[in-house]
Formats: C-alpha cells, sequence, structure tokens
C-alpha cells in the first residue's frame, strides 16, 4: 500500500510530456520509451520511427507533431496508435 501511494504522488508530480522525459531519463528508461514508441508506430501502420540519439525535448516536440498530424490527416491511423 505504501509503495503505492508513493507511486500515485510520483506520478501527479508529473504534469507534461517534458517532465514524463525527463523522469524516464532518470530512471534509465529513456530508450526503452523511444523502442515502445517505435513499436507502437509499427503496428500502427504509421511511417514515423524515432532515433535513439534524439533528445527528449526533440522527442516530444516531434510527437506532438505526428500526433496532431494524424488527428488532422489520418484519424483512423490515430485510432489504431491509441
Amino acid at each position: 500500500m505504501v509503495n503505492e501511494q508513493k507511486c500515485l504522488i510520483r506520478m501527479k508530480a508529473v504534469l507534461n510530456p517534458n517532465d514524463i522525459t525527463l523522469q524516464a531519463v532518470q530512471d534509465n528508461l529513456y530508450f526503452e520509451l523511444i523502442i515502445q514508441l517505435n513499436k507502437d508506430l509499427t503496428l500502427s501502420n504509421i511511417q514515423k520511427e524515432f532515433k535513439n540519439d534524439i533528445f527528449p525535448e526533440f522527442l516530444v516536440e516531434e510527437l506532438v507533431k505526428c500526433l496532431i498530424d494524424l488527428i488532422n490527416n489520418s484519424f483512423q491511423d490515430y485510432l489504431n496508435l491509441l
């Protein structure tokens, strides 16, 4: 129960995408995050791939651009990604 409360408190502290990527870097999960994003995009038939050496700020920026493009131009692909 205590671990769950700590996890919830930590999750509440993360408010925006930049905070999430920075937390992933601190927890040494950043590369796994990129790998999972690339897998999800591939499984959704989206022709986008993030390089492993992309900076967290650029990852967030590019991901937001990709999502906006999907929403505006290919909503079905966006839904598949979700």
